[in-house]
This record gives C-alpha cells, sequence and structure tokens, in this order.
C-alpha cells in the first residue's frame, strides 16, 4: 500500500474540515459509561448489543440462535492478543442481530475500543470522499478499503462476508494511520471521520 495515503497531512485535512463540528451529547456522556462493560456470558453480549443500539436510529432484530461457546472462545482469543478473533466474532455475531457490521463493531468497539474501530454509514461517506475520489482507476489506492455505497445494509451471506472482510481492512488501515500520526488513536480518526460523513451531502 502506498502510505503516503494515510499521512499526517491527510489528517490535518480532515481535522479542519470538521473543526466545528460536535458530538451528539446522548454519545458523548454514555461512551464513557459503556466502556466500562465486560463480556462475562451472552447477556453481556447482549448487553453491549443494547448499548450499541441506543448510537444507532433502529431496533436490534434477533435474527438466529447465537453460537455463544464459539463466541467465547474468539472472546477469549481476543483478550488475549489475537486479533484474528475479529473476524471470527463478527462471523458469529452479524447473522444473528439485524445483519449488521455497523451494530456488531459498536457493541465489540465499547467493550475493546483499542482493538475493534466503529464503523457506520458517516464514517463510509467520509471515507469514500476520501479515498475512492476516482471510482474508474480501482488501483489508485490500492490497500485502502474501498466501501461500497452499500456498505453494511445487509444482502446475501456472501456479501455480507465480503464486507466483513472490507471491515477488517479498514481496521488495519486505521492502525497504520494512527501508527504514521502522533498521539493519535484510531477512535481519533474515526471520530473524525464521522464527524466529516455527516456533513457531507448524500
Amino acid at each position: 500500500m502506498n502510505m503516503t495515503l494515510l499521512s499526517e497531512k491527510k489528517y490535518d485535512v480532515l481535522c479542519k474540515k470538521v473543526a466545528h463540528e460536535t458530538f451528539d451529547p446522548w454519545c458523548e456522556k454514555t461512551e464513557i459509561i459503556f466502556k466500562t462493560h465486560k463480556i462475562q456470558d451472552k447477556n453481556d453480549l447482549m448487553l453491549a448489543i443494547a448499548f450499541a443500539y441506543s448510537w444507532i436510529p433502529t431496533v436490534p432484530k434477533w435474527r438466529g440462535e447465537l453460537d455463544w461457546a464459539r463466541c467465547k472462545e474468539q472472546l477469549k482469543r481476543l483478550q488475549s492478543g489475537n486479533s484474528t478473533a475479529i473476524a471470527e466474532l463478527f462471523r458469529l455475531i452479524v447473522p444473528s442481530v439485524n445483519n449488521s457490521i455497523i451494530g456488531t463493531s459498536k457493541a465489540l468497539h465499547f467493550v475493546y475500543p483499542e482493538l475493534i474501530p466503529i464503523v457506520d454509514s458517516n464514517v463510509v461517506k467520509a471515507w469514500r470522499s476520501i479515498f475512492n475520489e476516482d471510482e474508474r482507476n480501482i488501483n489508485k489506492n490500492a490497500g485502502v478499503a474501498r466501501f461500497p455505497l452499500d456498505f453494511g445494509k445487509g444482502g446475501s451471506r456472501q456479501k455480507v462476508e465480503r464486507h466483513i472482510d472490507l471491515y477488517l481492512q479498514y481496521r488495519q488501515n486505521l492502525i497504520d494511520w494512527s501508527s504514521r500520526l502522533n498521539g493519535v488513536s484510531t477512535r481519533d480518526i474515526e471520530r473524525k471521520l464521522f464527524l466529516y460523513g455527516r456533513i457531507i451531502e448524500s
């Protein structure tokens, strides 16, 4: 990947675009509370999902029985520092709750904020504006997640799998970008993306 794409200059431009934007007070007040949550059992996971959907203008719909035994196994792997468990957690949780990568990212972010960044429609909109400027040149930003317009909006199992892979690429992009910025976390970048996406006209 051309790492100049994830540059300090590009982050500075992003910061200037949202310099006067603010977050919803509910999100600001609850984020600190939600991030104290731990997942020990299935009910704890359900609570994390409920927290996440207080940030989303929709009601979570239980689509199928969650394989808690496998989830617990992957959560233990993640707690021990094995980030490869993230992909499996998404594949287990997403189909059970709204078929939503967005909801799953928020629920798991509250429990593992340093490991699992949030993605939502505003973040995707901002990301596309910054990195997907030329849709005709697929190799222009090779290595940077190329979100489609309908990212995270459900669909077939194959489509959801592709979108999970895109999320994982986006996650790695944020980690790489953060590593090039002094004292800037992946959450700092994601928050700026959210604010920028919110002011972009659809």
